[in-house]
């Protein structure tokens, strides 16, 4: 696995070389009133990344990359169950819901989303693409693996 501060480095990089404004890491602090308000914990690599660079500066009206790719700031995560509120509960991915699926990015102005999905009791997680209200697919088992795929522009990602 490729250790997350690399795969960061490559990314602040590549933000910068396609003029994308940055927006300035989070603290500590601002991280765990976020996990309290959603009622979530963040996996460590999460913290890292949003300490590091908080997602695409100009959230809307947004800069994407030039693929379509929009990361959000801390401060514009949703969970699933919140994102998707238009739709009645009982046609929601109980999975997602269950498993507290928080969305951090969007493809092509939300033509699909991607979330992580948090074990509620283990810890453990995997990065899912949300194709809509639902349905997904898990595409990654970690944050780097999915940067990764991000960097190389991995077909898994369409």
């Amino acid at each position: 696995m490729v250790e997350i501060s690399n795969v960061l480095d490559r990314l602040v990089k590549y933000w910068q070389e396609e003029s994308i404004p940055l927006a300035s890491g989070t603290t500590g602090n601002e991280i765990a009133g976020f996990e309290n308000v959603k009622g979530i914990r963040l996996p460590a690599e999460f913290h890292q990344y949003f300490t590091t660079v908080n997602g695409m500066e100009s959230f809307y009206p947004n800069y994407t990359d030039s693929n379509g790719f929009l990361f959000y700031p801390l401060e514009e995560l949703n969970l699933f169950e919140d994102e998707f509120a238009g739709y009645p509960a009982m046609e929601l991915n109980l999975d997602l819901v269950n498993k507290k699926c928080l969305i951090f990015a969007n493809y092509l102005h939300k033509s699909w989303t991607y979330g992580v999905v948090i074990g509620r009791d283990t810890g453990e997680y995997s990065i899912v693409k949300i194709l809509d209200h639902s349905r997904y697919v898990a595409i990654a088992n970690s944050l780097s693996d999915f940067l990764e795929k991000y960097l190389v522009d991995a077909d898994i990602l369409y």
